[in-house]
């Protein structure tokens, strides 16, 4: 398992509207519900060269209009916000972690002088990962390269998150993950300030 350091990222909200012109009420009525539920916590994600960018609805607006035929339009006008950011690629750095390494070495079999030593780590199979969000990013991927039982034990600067695992839709704000090795454990959380950066500290139990 690789480390990868990215450079600070630039923050760049973009605001957009879309219009849906129909000429029958039922047919708006089939895209606002189709919105509205992509958009039912207010905010959803677009998938963008790998990354999750949130995008949050600000609003709808009626702007039917009745034409010189008085024949009335029905226009719906949706205004959308995309918190989007900018790296420069270029500037990635990729470092190898450091593995564990088990080491056993023979010792001859002779009386203890003094207090024994206590080993350590205790249990070598418990170890932490920290999941670390820069400013301007609220969503990260990883990898899993083992089986591992993974605790919440800290939140820094987090209200609440999501956790995804291939894909699929886990839970809300959940204390204890059951990871399998190659799953892609996904984590979008909501900052509670999104100028300052946020972490999740697990407790991990390899299994």
């Amino acid at each position: 398992m690789d480390i990868y350091k990215i450079p600070q990222p630039v923050p760049v909200d973009i605001i957009y509207n879309v219009r849906i012109i129909c000429n029958r009420m039922r047919e708006l009525n089939q895209f606002n519900k189709i919105v509205l539920q992509k958009f039912s916590s207010r905010q959803a994600y677009t998938f963008i060269k790998g990354q999750y960018v949130p995008i949050i609805m600000n609003g709808i607006q009626d702007e039917s209009i009745m034409d010189l035929d008085k024949r009335k339009y029905y226009v719906q006008n949706y205004e959308f916000q995309m918190l989007g950011y900018l790296i420069d690629e270029e500037e990635f750095e990729v470092k190898p972690a450091i593995n564990r390494i088990l080491t056993m070495m023979e010792v001859p079999n002779s009386p203890s002088v003094g207090k024994k030593n206590e080993i350590t780590p205790k249990n070598p199979n418990e170890f932490e990962l920290d999941f670390l969000y820069v400013t301007g990013n609220t969503v990260l991927s990883e990898l899993m390269d083992y089986t591992v039982n993974m605790n919440v034990a800290q939140t820094i600067n987090i209200s609440t998150w999501d956790v995804y695992v291939n894909n699929q839709y886990f839970g809300t704000d959940v204390f204890n993950i059951l990871i399998n090795t190659n799953d892609i454990l996904r984590i979008e959380i909501t900052k509670e300030n999104n100028s300052k950066e946020a972490k999740i500290i697990f407790s991990n139990k390899l299994l």
